[in-house]
This record gives structure tokens, C-alpha cells and sequence, in this order.
């Protein structure tokens, strides 16, 4: 389900709500973020990830990922629609909630190991309370 179908249905607040690999898939990511923060109670926590709008981001998420490793189907994902941590960020703040902080994190297809790392490159998650 949706963010928003869920605020249409009028479902409690959560403590925690996550939003992991679908914000660049969706029309509006604004939208939706702003759907998480009202589905997340005062001091709830919101957890959302998002692909980097970068050449190198590009390269390997689509160029890699879906045509040289075929791991995704091809057309997946939409460079356009890949954002920068900023930019996810300052929607989180026009949702009413406060950055806590910005990771990157790196998975290894040939490893299928996922890490934390200080920059964001290609992957990052955000995390944000809702205050």
C-alpha cells in the first residue's frame, strides 16, 4: 500500500515509518514523503532511501545494473527521477520533519554485501524525526 492510501484510511500514527527503494519510482516523491510524515507520530522516526542524481549513480544503477549485469530490468528506473540528498532532504523539512542524518550505502553484486559508507554515491539513506 501506498502512504497515501494509508492516511486515506485514517490508520494510527506509526513510531516508525520507512520508505525503502520506491521514492524513484513514484510521481511526486514530495508527495509522498510529506504522506510519511503524517503517518509518523510526534518523535517518530522516518527512514527513506534514494539513488543519488549523479553520472556515477547513472552508471552504475542503470548502465550496470540493468543492461552489463542484467540484475534489474531493463527500464527501471528513470535518471530524472533519482535525487540528490539535498533535495530529499528539503522535502523532508517541508514535511515538518528534522534531518538527522545522510548515509550512502554500497552493495557489491558479485559479494551480495550491502555497507554503510560516509558518502553517498549511488545509494543513501535519510533518516528524520518527526518533532
Amino acid at each position: 500500500r501506498t502512504a497515501e492510501s494509508l492516511l486515506e484510511d485514517n490508520v494510527a500514527p506509526f513510531d516508525i515509518s520507512v520508505g525503502y527503494e520506491v521514492l524513484e519510482h513514484v510521481p511526486d516523491y514530495r508527495r509522498t514523503v510529506a504522506a510519511m510524515a503524517d503517518l509518523t507520530r510526534p518523535g517518530g522516526h522516518v527512514f527513506i532511501t534514494g539513488i543519488n542524481r549523479t553520472l556515477y549513480s547513472y552508471a552504475m544503477m542503470v548502465l550496470g545494473g540493468e543492461y552489463l549485469l542484467d540484475l534489474l530490468p531493463k527500464g527501471t528506473h528513470d535518471y530524472e527521477k533519482f535525487m540528490k540528498p539535498s533535495e530529499l532532504a528539503s522535502a523532508a523539512r517541508q514535511a515538518g520533519l528534522r534531518t538527522k542524518e545522510v548515509r550512502g550505502f554500497a552493495y557489491n553484486p558479485f559479494t551480495r554485501q550491502c555497507r554503510l559508507t560516509e558518502q553517498p554515491r549511488v545509494n543513501y539513506f535519510l533518516h528524520a524525526q518527526k518533532p
